[in-house]
């Protein structure tokens, strides 16, 4: 995983995103759902990983008071954003994977993040050793199922992971798992050029380094459109993942 090319995807993508994550901000809202079914605490100390332009961090905020909020993200320019939601938010750049939760948080979220990991495991091993006993992780992620159109046509995507496989890898880290669902949201875009918009928008562009020529991107764009074609547009598919697990 090239995090280099994720970071500048994605603080590529800071001023467009809100307005192309329609997917993203309606999980952000499901997972805050999720966390208060699952008893997530008020007042608390939470680090966020994956914080991007504060989606689910604007809704913890109004939904759960915490005494202190730690926001993260892979690019720098995610700083803005964030700031603009509330002086209180305290910011960490960069790679989650590599950084210790941060000194007295108790809870760790995640949403619409972990997906771009190397390895998902080996960081809740790092999560689980950063919270006391009875801790909280809520967050997140894509299933194999997400942008399987673009994968087909394109041959490019994550390697995603199914919701049994995330469901080992906590329990092998030390947690017990509250909750684990999944949802698939489709959403309809007028052209394949469109699509790819909405790709370059939210920056989840970042899997690979090489340049389409012209051709190429015409020739994604006819198949797609032949093979994906939906009442008003094309399809795409967003598999998404939900997660709160308790620290044993």
């Amino acid at each position: 995983m090239d995090k280099s090319l994720i970071a500048r995807s994605f603080g590529g993508a800071i001023r467009t995103y809100d307005d192309h994550a329609v997917v993203q901000r309606v999980i952000a809202g499901e997972m805050v759902r999720l966390m208060k079914e699952s008893g997530f605490p008020h007042n608390a100390a939470i680090y966020e990983v994956g914080a991007g332009t504060g989606l689910l961090t604007d809704l913890i905020l109004k939904a759960f008071s915490p005494s202190r909020i730690v926001a993260n993200d892979l690019c720098l320019e995610a700083s803005k954003p964030l700031g603009a939601i509330s002086g209180r938010i305290e910011f960490v750049h960069g790679d989650a994977e590599t950084l210790p939760v941060p000194a007295g948080c108790t809870n760790v979220v995640s949403c619409s993040a972990i997906q771009w990991f190397s390895d998902a495991g080996k960081f809740f091993c790092t999560v689980s050793a950063g919270l006391p006993a009875g801790g909280l992780f809520a967050f997140s992620t894509f299933g194999p199922g997400n942008l399987r159109e673009i994968r087909r046509i394109a041959g490019v995507g994550l390697d995603y992971k199914s919701l049994e496989a995330h469901v080992e890898m906590l329990e092998a880290a030390g947690f017990s798992v509250r909750h684990a669902g999944e949802k698939t949201d489709g959403i309809i875009l007028p052209t394949a050029r469109d699509l790819l918009r909405h790709i370059r928008g939210t920056g989840t562009g970042g899997v690979s380094s090489e340049t389409w020529s012209v051709a190429r991107t015409r020739r994604f764009c006819r198949d797609y459109e032949t093979q994906f074609a939906a009442d008003g547009g094309v399809a795409l598919t967003y598999h998404s993942l939900y997660f709160v697990a308790e620290k044993k």
